[in-house]
């Protein structure tokens, strides 16, 4: 086309370009609709007037390897078994993460193999990797254990390259006859192959070959779809074209955790970017028998546990696990980067230097003083999560430069169902960035995107960002501090580091001066600089109080909830001030200082200068 046009490298060409969407997407989602309405109308709207009754099975029922289970988990297994006979509504399993939903599930599938001979059972996910889980951790050991009805059968998209499937789920997948040539693909099944079968694994998108197979009535007695929240109805709705009269139906997954991507501000009006998950969950209410959450947490320490909890789920989360925490850091942290989020040119998304290199200092830092209660070092357990492209190849870059490439970095979009030992979050955006109130600023305003990003860690959450710009989450305000949004939600008062209450939560200025530090407190008056504060938490829990104090090196100002709530630790990195003026212990001048210029022979030099001479926001 170059030569056509008689275009060289110092030329200009002007053009209009038109892109053509494949229709394929549209007639999948037109044929789901149309054959679950037609097959399936009573899972996609059941009557919920009558309250239905899950019978409870015997103690003989279970066996003494589930004594892992927790009550919520054989509750939710006893609605998943119950007789096909007995009508149910979709069976909804929310779990928040890590709180087991995969592993009930599978546990679940063993019993309907073991107690309901005839049974047949479809599992899908959204992704390709949870299903392979499935397999890999549970049914190939189920297999092994001499339980011959969990062979499965994993169906692939047929022209997915052989080598990226695991050799452990190879084997139970359909190949075309010449397993030799190495351009082999994958096929699609028969109906034979399905009925060979009482288990039969696929992504939701891959679901289409089987709808095409007319397979007979009731082929499946029960559908279990996991990731059930990140999936569009349409895509669900395919799958229930499978149902017959009696099949059961459940969904599991966290309705609060990232949701499907819709950015058609007309199908946005019409709430289009709900799952069916989501749709049935507010259709049961959360005391209906068929809706049953799980509560207790196997992951994660129990300060981020308890922050999650906090920010997110009511405070009904629970923490039962005991992953080793860090000797010295807090399992939640706070590291304070004085930055600009920047665009590059012919991009739409942002960067921010000084989160690149504050996270690549504690990234290695971590690494050389590994803690002994972690284990075995592993590099590719500490995850560094961004929700901009460009940031993740920058801190990728500035880690290889300094050869680490085996940590972890990804897109926000790619860590959905995975854990690492340690996370770090670089929030990037920044208040000269964020001009547009009602903007989307990732992280800043997504409560389901911060929810998925702070719940991938074990043992340690550490977030990156400017403490200052933190408030603009609009989650954290209004259950840090009870501020914005509406909702008829009382405000409280920002408790400072000297007890003082300065101004309601939405304020972001201190309307006093603080008074100055009393005689014997353990920071010096000379040497504190700056304070953060959190706002009490809404409901009736304590504040969450951050406070911190600016001297050589890194000093850490915890201040304890007065009724047991949160406290998170900020450390902030910089050279000792020159001597403050007599309201320097404010937070209202902290504030003014970092928005203040940089200083004499600071101005002219680039961001990494600004970083090397330790000049932070307080």
């Amino acid at each position: 086309m170059v030569d056509d046009l008689e275009v060289s490298g110092d030329s200009w060409l002007r053009a209009a370009i038109r892109f053509q969407p494949s229709r394929q997407p549209f007639c999948d989602m037109q044929e789901g609709v149309r054959l679950a309405a037609e097959r399936a109308a009573r899972l996609l709207f059941p009557d919920t007037r009558e309250r239905p009754s899950i019978p409870w099975s015997p103690a003989s029922h279970w066996r003494p390897e589930d004594d892992k289970l927790n009550i919520k988990q054989k509750e939710a297994i006893n609605a998943m078994t119950a007789a096909v006979a007995h009508p149910l509504p979709p069976v909804l399993v929310l779990g928040p993460y890590g709180t087991g939903k995969t592993f009930t599930m599978a546990h679940g599938i063993k019993h309907i193999l073991t107690n309901q001979p005839e049974a047949r059972i479809l599992v899908c996910t959204h992704s390709n990797s949870a299903a392979d889980l499935y397999i890999r951790e549970y049914l190939s050991g189920y297999l092994e254990a001499g339980l011959e009805a969990a062979r499965p059968l994993r169906v692939y998209y047929r022209h997915r390259w052989l080598g990226t499937v695991h050799a452990s789920v190879r084997q139970f997948a359909l190949l075309e006859e010449n397993p030799d040539d190495p351009d082999v693909t994958f096929r699609r099944p028969s109906v034979e192959d399905v009925l060979k079968h009482r288990v039969v694994v696929a992504t939701l998108s891959i679901t289409k070959y089987l709808t095409c197979l007319n397979l007979p009535e009731g082929t499946f007695t029960h559908l279990l779809v996991d990731e059930a929240a990140q999936a569009l109805e349409w895509e669900v709705a395919r799958v229930l074209s499978l149902a017959g009269p009696h099949t059961r139906l459940v969904l599991a997954g966290d309705h609060l955790q990232l949701s499907p991507d819709v950015y058609s501000e007309v199908c946005q009006e019409r709430q289009y970017q709900r799952s069916l998950l989501e749709r049935l969950q507010a259709l049961y209410g959360s005391d209906f028998p068929c809706c049953i959450t799980l509560h207790e947490n196997y992951r994660s320490h129990a300060d981020i546990v308890q922050l999650t909890s906090e920010l997110f789920y009511g405070r009904r989360l629970r923490s039962s696990g005991h992953p080793g925490r860090h000797p010295s850091l807090p399992p939640v942290t706070f590291f304070s980067a004085r930055g600009t989020a920047r665009q590059s040119s012919g991009t739409t998304g942002y960067c921010n230097d000084a989160e690149v290199y504050e996270v690549a200092d504690r990234v290695a830092a971590l690494l050389d003083a590994w803690p002994a209660e972690w284990g075995e070092r592993a590099d590719d357990t500490i995850c560094v999560v961004s929700a901009y492209a460009e940031q993740v190849q920058k801190i990728r870059s500035e880690l290889r430069s300094r050869r680490l490439s085996t940590v972890t970095v990804e897109h926000l979009l790619n860590v959905q169902g995975k854990e690492f030992r340690a996370v770090f979050v670089s929030t990037v955006r920044t208040r000269d960035s964020c001009a547009d109130t009602a903007g989307d600023y990732r992280f800043l305003t997504d409560c389901k995107l911060l929810n998925t990003a702070i719940t991938r860690a074990r043992s340690l959450l550490a977030v990156v960002g400017c403490p200052v710009d933190a408030l603009f989450c609009r989650r954290v305000r209004q259950v840090l501090g009870g501020a914005g949004g509406g909702g008829g939600r009382r405000r409280r008062p920002v408790r400072y580091h000297d007890g003082r209450a300065a101004c309601s939560a939405g304020c972001r200025r201190a309307t006093q001066p603080a008074r100055p530090e009393p005689a014997g407190a353990h920071l010096p008056a000379a040497a504190a600089a700056a304070a953060a504060a959190g706002a009490a938490a809404a409901g009736g829990a304590g504040p969450v109080v951050l406070a911190a104090s600016l001297s050589r090196g890194y000093v850490v100002h915890q201040v304890p909830s007065q009724r047991g709530g949160l406290s998170l630790p900020l450390y902030l990195r910089g050279a000792a001030p020159p001597p403050p003026p007599p309201d320097a212990h404010s937070y209202a001048a902290a504030v003014r200082r970092s928005l203040e210029p940089l200083p004499p022979g600071l101005a002219a030099l680039p961001r990494r200068e600004h970083y090397a001479h330790g000049y932070s926001h307080f």
